[in-house]
């Protein structure tokens, strides 16, 4: 069993009603999308209302970036009022330094590609996310003999669903877990039914 409460991510939401029910499941965090090839994409406005929806709630926002560079990252940032940025595209990665101090970041580490931790991300702010080769398709990577790296903390994603969520954190300990489609009853629509299950099931282990 779990000593820490696993933080819960739900990724994805593209409308204010959903945002809000989510973020009365308990989920800690939601994922707000931004690349524009993705089902699950919102515009500035959208994700706006959203975080202002659920500003007194106790559910961070996330504004999820691909090949956005640091300028498009800070215009989405600012006007949104997002304080976290996920960096799964090279650019947003390669960007990732020139985003301002008081922005945490969340680096995405894809299983089977080669790279290398930045040595300015910080511990304290910072977080690592592993994910698949193909984020939010719903593989999940192997985990045979998988290790998270432990300075930091760390995010588990690819595959996940609310029948198999209890046993990955049993086996990995993450910080917290992230989900998109194993939550969906298509592409892009949150099955708020199957959301309250992954959360169930997340917190059966603390």
């Amino acid at each position: 069993m779990t000593s820490v409460q696993t933080k819960i991510k739900i990724c994805g939401i593209k409308h204010v009603d959903i945002a809000k029910a989510i973020a009365a499941t308990g989920s800690d965090f939601i994922g707000l999308v931004f690349d524009p090839k993705s089902p699950r994409v919102i515009s500035k406005q959208n994700a706006k209302e959203i975080v202002d929806a659920i500003s007194n709630m106790d559910c961070i926002p996330v504004a999820v970036f691909t090949e956005h560079d640091a300028m498009s990252m800070h215009m989405i940032l600012s006007f949104t009022g997002i304080k976290f940025a996920q960096l799964h595209g090279e650019l947003s990665k390669a960007d990732h330094a020139d985003l301002p101090s008081n922005i945490s970041r969340i680096y995405v580490l894809q299983f089977g590609a080669l790279h290398e931790i930045p040595k300015d991300l910080d511990t304290k702010r910072d977080y690592l996310l592993y994910d698949s080769q193909t984020p939010g398709c719903g593989k999940a990577f192997p985990k045979k003999d998988f290790q998270m790296n432990s300075k930091f903390r760390c995010f588990i994603a690819g595959g996940l669903l609310p029948s198999n969520v209890s046993e990955t954190i049993e086996n990995f300990h993450p910080f917290g877990v992230d989900v998109s489609s194993g939550v969906e009853s298509s592409p892009g629509i949150k099955d708020l039914s199957k959301v309250k299950s992954f959360v169930t099931n997340a917190r059966k282990t603390v």
